[in-house]
């Protein structure tokens, strides 16, 4: 009982600590991968993170949401624009997970 009464604190304090986060900055690169994800390397994290999957099967995002993302990244990558990715319930841009563990942004914003 005492393990599961920890857990369930360790969980509250967790989600305390999360909150909307607007990630601003560049990407370095675009790339999917054979199972249709889209990933990025945002200036804000220097590592790989999933933006969504142009399947649809992120649970998230539909094709059509995921190719649009999808080219406003590789426009951004290309022309070296900033960039700005909304998470709605993330504890910071810097510790976002990475690779296919990253959340599904809100949205994908291209700067002028």
């Amino acid at each position: 009982m005492k393990k599961l009464v920890l857990f369930a604190l360790l969980f509250v304090v967790a989600r305390v600590n999360a909150a909307p986060q607007w990630c601003v900055g560049t990407l370095d690169l675009v790339w999917i991968d054979i199972h249709g994800n889209v990933f990025t390397r945002p200036s804000w994290r220097n590592d790989h993170i999933r933006i969504c999957n142009l399947k649809g099967s992120d649970g998230v995002t539909d094709t059509v949401t995921c190719s649009s993302w999808y080219s406003q990244v590789a426009q951004a990558v290309k022309d070296n624009r900033q960039t700005t990715i909304q998470y709605s319930d993330i504890p910071s841009c810097a510790t976002i997970p990475t690779y296919g563990n990253a959340p599904v942004p809100y949205y994908v914003m291209i700067h002028r």
